[in-house]
């Protein structure tokens, strides 16, 4: 089975074009008639002028014309092939580790911190649906709140749930969320 497409059949429009200038050559030719034959008597300035040939003038539009018509299809993106190929990819694990300490509500970032990082964690929820993802929050302990999953379905729901009180022991201990974390990828894949 042969594939033939055009990536960008909307270039296929500048073929309209064409009318354009085969009208704007035929007017040009006619005035150039017109203004030598102001000038004087045709056998005359075929004398003055033994080089001048009309045929050289219409092979050269002829040539431009024709380079114009495969601008134009090369601007369309022809592609062709002989089969359909299936790309797997594998699927990445991400996990967020989000901080929700008391400091997060600081409005540097409006409208705060905590809030910012929860939108930011959502639409990567949402822009990578083929990936597993989970989410730690962290502030004196760390806890897992969305295990490593691809059905995020309940993401949104329990990001909005997440505030500075929902860990009774604050501070900021990272390093049991990244002992968390490691310990949540998937061993059998790597």
């Amino acid at each position: 089975m042969n594939l033939f497409q055009f990536k960008n059949p909307e270039y296929f429009w500048l073929f309209l074009l064409i009318p354009f200038f085969i009208v704007l050559y035929i007017s040009a030719n006619y005035f150039r008639k017109k203004t030598l034959k102001r000038f004087g008597d045709s056998d005359l300035i075929q004398k003055l002028f033994p080089d001048y040939s009309k045929y050289r003038i219409l092979f050269k539009n002829m040539l431009i014309g024709t380079a114009l018509i495969f601008m134009i299809i090369a601007a369309a993106r022809p592609q062709s092939g002989n089969k359909v190929k299936v790309q797997t990819t594998k699927n990445r694990e991400i996990i967020f580790a989000l901080d929700v300490s008391s400091s997060m509500l600081a409005q540097d970032v409006k409208p705060n911190r905590l809030y910012r990082a929860k939108q930011i964690i959502s639409e990567l929820y949402r822009k990578n649906p083929y990936d597993r993802m989970g989410l730690i929050i962290f502030a004196g302990e760390a806890f897992v709140q969305i295990p490593l999953t691809s059905n995020f379905s309940n993401s949104d729901i329990i990001l909005s749930s997440i505030s500075p009180d929902i860990i009774p022991v604050q501070g900021t201990n990272i390093s049991s969320a990244i002992n968390l974390a490691a310990n949540m990828f998937d061993k059998t894949n790597t």
